[in-house]
């Protein structure tokens, strides 16, 4: 008796035939099997390709061994509406081929799937942005992609399909990706190149539909109403195990908070423009972005605390935000990163090797700090592995939780020089949330949270808070004592009479001893300097 084949071993299925049947239908419209079935129309032929390469990499090898391609390509281009379509499914699947990609994705092809994007025809959106999405990704077509693409992209997000006609929103989330790998640093890609193309993807109005997308809240139960205390700050664990615990990704709560994600990652680096500002605010983009921090996950808070950060610094912004609630979301945001970060002084960088030292081949592209953000400096994001094929390491892998606090203490600092910010920072627990982040690791951090203490101790009311955290003493008392004086003797008091006499206010404001003798703290205040 003949043994039975293994499981998973049987003789492979010659689709040769079939296909030839295939490939004869789109040429002439009719084609025959090999079991007697005829194949009606180039639509029908289409579409049961397409469905044959999806089943795996030896399926989609058959194809091109069949030499299928080319005839979608001219279905591509001289068919009607429902032929366009069927067969931009298909090549937006064989482009996944690493082996044929180039003799899939032409010139022409990332056209006409740009120009399907702009047709009416919704169901043929969805293949065409997923082949821009597999283009962009790689070096040698990101620029094609570039310079046909933008307009029909941000249109794509601008569509307000429902979620299942047409499927539009995996096509506006596979847009906002194709945007975000056209966006994004590149190693290799002159910055100037990069810089433009942010600003005509500005200047299409991206700001309003990729803020909508950051809008659109997960269901959560809603926030507390004050923040979390800071967590214990302990030094981690060995360098193996914080490297596996560093390669976990946080699981997306759905399709909302992963398109809400990459939304996030545009606007982080469009804020890298710097006609943003204006586009932001007149949007009116600032409270939902504010109110998404709440709830969102580390990789999005990484990213839109980079855009405030980046924001923040105008004046204007910074007004609009604490009265949007900017001060209490953002310490919400530290309290609950903080356990992620790396705790104590920085490494130093490796010594340059021997010549003849052999135990590293793969090279180390370790990078700073403070290059992990996307300002060439502050976001959650450096270039990411790159476009194309990249070699993934763990020591490449980016810690979301340390950017976020990087990045919300810059923009407390930013909003700790309103006097109004400086009380809320004290009235929702701010202080010892603030000295925590003094621990991390990142100099960055250290610095934009030393520098959020030393504003909020300008108020001198706050000075006793900044002690019971355990600040460092030139944060705890940043105020020199010939500066404070007693609240009745402020200038143009009505005793400023008297002022030319050796015992007016403004002597004892300019006098130690006399500043030393004075009553309790409680009465005493900040003398803003003009």
């Amino acid at each position: 008796m003949s043994k039975a084949a293994p499981k998973g071993k049987g003789t492979k299925k010659d689709r040769g035939p079939l296909l030839a049947a295939h490939a004869e239908a789109l040429r002439t419209g009719l084609g025959t099997t090999p079991d007697g079935q005829l194949v009606k129309g180039k639509l029908t032929a289409a579409l049961n390709i397409w469905s044959m390469v999806l089943g795996g990499e030896d399926e989609r090898e058959e194809v091109f061994k069949a030499g299928i391609c080319p005839l979608l390509h001219t279905l591509l281009e001289r068919g009607d509406v429902e032929e366009r379509h069927a067969a931009m499914g298909c090549l937006s699947v064989l482009a996944q081929s690493e082996k044929h990609v180039a003799e899939v994705v032409t010139h022409r092809v990332i056209a006409t799937a740009a120009a399907l994007l702009m047709f009416d025809h919704a169901r043929g959106k969805l293949p065409s942005v997923q082949l821009l999405r597999l283009c962009a990704a790689r070096q040698e077509f990101a620029s094609k992609v570039a310079d046909v693409a933008l307009p029909a992209l941000v249109e794509v997000l601008k569509s307000d399909g429902l979620p299942g006609w047409g499927q539009m929103r995996q096509a506006q989330t596979h847009a906002a990706h194709t945007l975000k790998l056209l966006l994004e640093n590149v190693e290799g890609e002159p910055p100037e190149i990069r810089q433009a193309r942010r600003g005509a993807v500005l200047q299409l109005g991206a700001v309003a539909p990729l803020a909508a997308m950051v809008a659109t809240a997960p269901r959560l139960p809603p926030p507390a109403l004050m923040p979390a205390p800071p967590p214990v700050m302990t030094k981690k664990k060995g360098s193996a195990a914080r490297k596996k615990e560093s390669s976990k990704q946080e699981t997306p709560l759905g399709t909302r908070d992963a398109a809400a994600t990459v939304a996030s990652a545009c606007l982080r680096y469009l804020s890298l423009v710097p006609e943003f500002v204006e586009e932001f605010m007149r949007t009116g983009s600032l409270p939902g972005i504010i109110r998404g921090l709440q709830t969102c996950g580390e990789e999005q808070a990484a990213f839109l605390t980079g855009v405030l950060w980046e924001t923040s610094a105008e004046s204007h912004v910074a007004e609009a935000a604490v009265a949007a609630g900017g001060v209490v979301a953002l310490l919400h945001v530290i309290s609950r990163h903080l356990a992620g970060c790396r705790i104590g002084k920085p490494k130093k960088a490796p010594s340059a090797k021997k010549a003849g030292d052999k135990k590293d081949g793969k090279g180390s592209r370790a990078a700073s700090p403070n290059k992990k953000d996307g300002k060439d400096g502050k976001d959650g994001k450096s270039g990411k592995g790159g476009k194309g094929k990249s070699s993934s390491s763990s020591a490449d892998v980016v810690n979301f939780a340390d950017a976020t606090v990087c990045n919300a203490t810059g923009t407390l600092q930013h909003l700790t020089f309103l006097d109004d910010a400086k009380h809320q920072v004290a009235l929702h627990g701010g202080v010892p949330i603030l000295n925590a982040a003094l621990k991390v690791s990142n100099p960055q951090t250290y610095e934009n949270a030393s520098g959020a203490l030393w504003n909020v101790g300008l108020d001198v009311r706050n000075s006793l808070m900044l002690q019971a955290a355990g600040a460092p003493p030139f944060l705890a008392r940043p105020v020199p004592e010939p500066w404070l004086t007693r609240g009745g003797e402020l200038v143009g008091s009505s005793d400023s009479d008297d002022d030319d006499e050796a015992g007016g206010p403004m002597a004892e404001r300019s006098s130690p001893r006399v500043d030393a003798g004075m009553g309790a703290g409680r009465d005493r205040v900040f003398l803003t300097q003009q």
